[in-house]
């Protein structure tokens, strides 16, 4: 008698997209190739004019599991807030169009999210610089954190990308819809930071995976160096976004109560660098 399979959670997979013709179709087949196969992928064009948006349509008639839109150029944030409300999964996940997912990325964080009943997974990334790799991120081992554990960890790499970026981490849906979670398109820069600074304030329980689940390819025309070199030839822009942000984060902890722990070393996010871990 055959075993009956047991039902599993739908993902939305959401991928900003602009004149990304020469990776779109290796960043899309990544996603369409995982070993997890409950996905959508909701694909935003954002204005591209290049073949991007074709490559997409294209992908979107050969598996049905893709939906395609299509906006005028309004960035990033805009791109990404059209996908989190067009979404139907219980999970949504990031990517960017001209990075890698690992086949079995998407299983493992549903796994571990499910398996201790978590409302985040996050996971270290492999930076890609041409034959070079390197494992980045700040916690080597499987462990599952509550907030007051987490919230420790984040004040201690207040500039990290391994807490700031989308794309290493799993979220639940209701939690982004129940309490109007969307990224602030206001930010010329470090809208992910800000997004995850609102959603973690409402993630009481964090699963932590020990390997890489996302291939962070360093791109000299992609959006973090084109973003760090803006931040090198106006730097007092870059500080007026940075105290824009820092906001964000006293915010956080005032919410949760922790803010009079940590407001002795939450101002070093103001002064340091932001680091590529």
């Amino acid at each position: 008698m055959q075993e009956k399979q047991q039902t599993r959670c739908l993902v939305s997979v959401i991928v900003p997209v602009y004149n990304a013709e020469k990776t779109i179709e290796s960043c899309i087949g990544s996603i369409l190739n995982q070993t997890y196969r409950e996905l959508e992928v909701l694909a935003v064009d954002d204005g591209s004019t290049d073949q991007s948006l074709a490559l997409l349509r294209a992908m979107e008639a050969a598996d049905g599991r893709m939906r395609v839109f299509s906006q005028a150029n309004s960035g990033v944030a805009a791109a990404r807030n059209l996908a989190i409300n067009q979404a139907r999964g219980v999970y949504l996940q990031f990517v960017d169009s001209d990075d890698f997912v690992p086949a079995q990325a998407t299983q493992r964080m549903v796994e571990a999210m499910e398996a201790q009943g978590c409302d985040m997974a996050l996971a270290p990334y492999t930076e890609v610089i041409g034959s070079i790799r390197q494992k980045r991120g700040f916690l080597s081992q499987d462990m599952v954190l509550d907030q007051r554990q987490f919230l420790g960890k984040l004040s201690e790499h207040p500039n990290s990308f391994f807490y700031s970026v989308l794309w290493n981490k799993l979220y639940r849906r209701d939690i982004i819809v129940r309490n109007s979670i969307r990224c602030d398109g206001r930010l010329p820069w470090g809208e992910d930071f800000a997004f995850n600074t609102e959603y973690y304030r409402w993630a009481a329980c964090v699963a932590v995976l020990s390997e890489p689940v996302y291939e962070y390819i360093r791109n000299p025309m992609g959006l973090a160096l084109s973003t760090s070199r803006q931040c090198v030839i106006h730097p007092w822009y870059n500080m007026k976004v940075k105290v824009w942000l820092y906001r964000y984060y006293v915010r956080l902890y005032e919410q949760v109560g922790l803010y009079e722990e940590y407001k002795h070393v939450l101002p070093q996010y103001l002064f340091k660098v932001t680091i590529n871990n």
